[in-house]
């Protein structure tokens, strides 16, 4: 018995002596669905390179928001920004640190149609219901080349709260004086016609199986799954596709003091105008997310390794990185943060 006693104490002690000095830092993390897949790319290399461990779920951006308001997260994601309406519902400031850009595709499924041109109108026309066919003149009228069949569109959309669908709507906001006045923009808004679904993957996989229809997703899904994307007119009468050269450059803008921007409807010439930027939000004191002094040093210190070193592997995942210009600013907002009012060293 004596033994046993012994052997169990021995065996506490080498446990003790192996975890002593090396306790895996945890930070929890949840929001935008757009940016998910750079993101678990990030946090899993991180992880590895550093004793952190980092748990993102992909809620969605209105639910990153609520659950960082809520005290269940360390840091959220969203690809709309909080707005001072909502702020004032936070127990201290927010701090908007852009990781990336994400543009907004739209894609279609029609047979023998791979290039297709469409306009904010036209879109905003198709989701409210009022344009109901392929062949529709005003379809017509701006792809002469292409025959367009007598099929019924079928318009897919989110049906959670998203990032994506704030972006998508803001944009038809911004150009359709219909569709401000009776839809609006939002991560999630009432819409008039076709069938909701959840996330980027559910709008992708349902347009693959749906002839006829249309939707709207983040460009790396559109990519990854080899669907047929349309070119879009932007403000300076540019037809553009959504790459990541024009997500880019649909970015290239001076960034506002606390990094809270729309970018839809670029006014880069070159830019794709269904763009924006996805943000980590983070309370500026980070003692108000009740994280520990030593959490805050480590959300600090991956924050600034995603702005710099991990922004090499935005592109290589069909993300589109920050340009060159606003990884400065961006980076000061991350030092912006402090812990009980004290700046948190690097």
């Amino acid at each position: 018995m004596a033994k046993a006693i012994k052997a169990l104490w021995i065996g506490f002690f080498l446990l003790m002596m192996s975890t002593s000095g090396h306790a895996k830092s945890q930070l929890i993390g949840a929001g935008a669905t757009l940016p998910y897949p750079l993101y678990s790319k990030l946090f899993s290399m991180y992880s590895e390179k550093n004793n952190v461990k980092i748990n993102y779920q992909p809620t969605g951006s209105g639910s990153g928001i609520m659950q960082l308001r809520n005290g269940t997260l360390d840091f959220g994601a969203t690809d709309s920004f909080v707005t001072n309406k909502e702020m004032a519902q936070f127990n201290g400031q927010i701090l908007h640190i852009p990781i990336c850009i994400g543009s907004v595709a739209i894609i279609y499924n029609l047979k023998d149609i791979t290039q297709l041109k469409l306009t904010a109108d036209l879109l905003a026309g198709i989701f409210l219901g009022d344009i109901t066919s392929w062949d529709d003149p005003k379809i017509k009228a701006l792809n002469p080349n292409i025959k367009l069949p007598k099929q019924k569109i079928v318009p897919i959309r989110r049906a959670d709260s998203s990032g994506t669908s704030y972006i998508f709507s803001h944009y038809l906001s911004s150009l359709s004086p219909k569709w401000k006045a009776t839809v609006g923009e939002g991560m999630s808004v009432k819409w008039p016609v076709g069938a909701g679904t959840k996330f980027n993957v559910g709008v992708t996989n349902m347009v693959q199986d749906i002839s006829g229809s249309i939707g709207y997703v983040s460009l790396p899904y559109a990519i990854e799954n080899k669907v047929s994307v349309a070119s879009i007119k932007n403000k300076s009468g540019q037809w553009i596709s959504p790459t990541l050269k024009s997500t880019i450059a649909s970015a290239k803008i001076k960034l506002p003091a606390d990094s809270r921007v729309s970018i839809t409807d670029t006014p880069v010439a070159d830019g794709y105008p269904i763009s924006g930027f996805t943000w980590i939000i983070v309370y500026k004191d980070a003692e108000k997310a009740k994280m520990s002094f030593e959490e805050a040093k480590d959300l600090k210190k991956l924050l600034i390794w995603m702005l710099t070193e991990g922004q090499v592997y935005a592109d290589f995942m069909n993300y589109a990185s920050l340009p060159t210009v606003l990884v400065k600013p961006s980076i000061e907002q991350v030092n912006k943060m402090v812990y009980k009012g004290q700046a948190i060293p690097e």
